[in-house]
């Protein structure tokens, strides 16, 4: 299956379930990673942390739309510092959980809808369209 991360994607050839799986499973494997790392910049006794881990898989599908508003806004007015914003935004908010996805792919290739899925994907959605 291909993956396409752009905006001139043909919707028509979207696989909706596969591409909603397969960041569900990028924002689940990224909230332990989270978790630790807030918990551990947290310098409060009775940190509240660990809910980051609980609610981010949700919260992650109401903050990408946001954020590829936020990038398209960004492009579309010639910001130079646009790449300077979006490739921090998507190695602290995803793609921590990629190299978890890409073990799972070694391990047991039927659960994640891209045959060639990278180490590290700098993109914050990834579409999978059919082949």
């Amino acid at each position: 299956m291909a993956k396409k991360t752009n905006f001139s994607i043909n919707w028509n050839r979207v696989m909706w379930k596969e591409t909603l799986w397969l960041n569900f499973m990028r924002a689940v494997c990224v909230s332990p990673i989270m978790t630790i790392f807030l918990a551990s910049s947290n310098s409060g006794s009775n940190s509240d942390s660990w809910i980051f881990g609980l609610i981010w898989p949700i919260y992650y599908f109401i903050a990408v739309p946001i954020l590829l508003l936020f990038r398209s806004l960004v492009y579309w007015t010639g910001g130079p510092l646009a790449p300077l914003v979006w490739i921090p935004v998507c190695l602290i908010m995803i793609s921590g959980g990629d190299p978890i996805v890409f073990l799972i792919s070694k391990i047991k290739p039927q659960l994640v809808p891209i045959q060639d899925f990278k180490f590290i994907n700098f993109e914050i959605f990834i579409f999978v369209e059919k082949p």
